[in-house]
């Protein structure tokens, strides 16, 4: 198998025990971390790389699947979550940051670009702000690759209730 690089240690695991416990039965099962795209590439082109199963953050579309006699079974859960940044918070244990949806959705699309937006204060008031200037930009970094998680992080800011759907 190929594809998302989240669920690799546990795939691999999982292929480690099926490896010995059928061992005699010449049984060989390998999982490659390549990303979700390519794994679900793999599994519908079959054609640069022979693969029987794929791992992906994100679900094939139904035509896919039909189109290709593909089946799918959640097996591996993953939790996503923005990562930042910001002197105040640098080395701290007791200062949090805490972001909503929508706030996170604004962020990613543009609408909220510095760290001194009233959004961003309003969820944490506690926060020593006077420590960041008031317009220090906001940097958003994101994968260019066909990322599973990056498209599963998408969707769920575009899901979320009240968020624009350009974010």
């Amino acid at each position: 198998g190929r594809g998302a690089t989240f669920p690799s240690v546990f795939y691999n695991r999982v292929a480690e025990k099926v490896n010995c416990d059928f061992f005699d039965a010449g049984v060989q099962v390998e999982y490659t971390p390549t990303g979700s795209g390519d794994g679900l590439q793999s599994v519908i082109t079959n054609q640069s790389i022979r693969v029987d199963f794929a791992g992906s953050d994100v679900k094939p579309s139904s035509s896919d699947l039909q189109a290709h006699g593909i089946e799918i079974y959640p097996v591996v859960k993953s939790m996503l979550c923005p990562v930042v940044n910001i002197p105040l918070l640098d080395g701290s244990t007791h200062i949090h940051l805490i972001l909503d949806m929508r706030t996170t959705a604004d962020i990613f699309n543009g609408d909220i670009t510095k760290w001194g937006d009233e959004r961003i204060h309003k969820f944490n008031p506690n926060l020593p702000w006077h420590l960041v200037e008031e317009d220090r930009p906001i940097t958003v970094v994101v994968r260019s690759d066909r990322s599973g998680t990056t498209q599963a992080f998408s969707e769920s800011l575009l899901e979320c209730d009240g968020c624009d759907a350009k974010a």
